[in-house]
């Protein structure tokens, strides 16, 4: 739910305190029982990445995989790759000999050395947020154009980018 800390006040009998928030949608409160404790889960709030973006993301994949004689899941792997947002406490080593494709996730080549080859684990694009997808798919759009793959006009290009403002 989206809102805004109001107020917190500590009532000095008791030692607790009255947290306050305001928001504009109350719908995720809906089957909440008063009665009962709750556990509450703050942080800030991010916008949603549109899902116009992610399928536009899956037709440039396929283009280009169609221009590269590839197919669109090696396109995403290496745009993932480029992109790099990677999850810093996931890094694995595994013998030369090994193959990362055994392995779940999107990986990234670190380096080899004494015969172990070092990987960090690249996040998917299911986890980004709104600014996160907007940078993978302008990478996507930049290879397009390096490859002479049609994409969109910049500006159906940033109303995809920005749909998440207008639900």
């Amino acid at each position: 739910m989206k809102c805004r800390l109001n107020n917190v006040v500590k009532d000095i009998k008791t030692n607790e305190y009255l947290v306050t928030f305001t928001t504009l949608d109350v719908t995720a409160l809906e089957d909440v029982n008063a009665e009962k404790d709750l556990d509450v889960i703050i942080k800030e709030y991010r916008q949603k990445r549109s899902l116009d973006s992610n399928a536009y993301c899956w037709v440039l994949c396929t283009k280009l995989a169609n221009k590269l004689q590839s197919t669109k899941e090696e396109i995403y792997e290496e745009m993932l790759r480029r992109t790099g947002f990677i999850d810093k406490d996931k890094i694995i080593a595994i013998p030369e000999d090994n193959s990362i494709d055994d392995y779940d996730g999107h990986w990234l080549y670190i380096l080899s050395e004494d015969g172990w080859s070092t990987y960090v684990k690249i996040r998917g694009s299911s986890t980004y947020d709104t600014k996160e997808m907007s940078i993978f798919l302008d990478n996507i759009i930049d290879e397009c154009a390096a490859q002479g793959v049609e994409v969109l006009p910049p500006e159906e290009i940033e109303r995809m980018n920005n749909l998440w403002e207008s639900k």
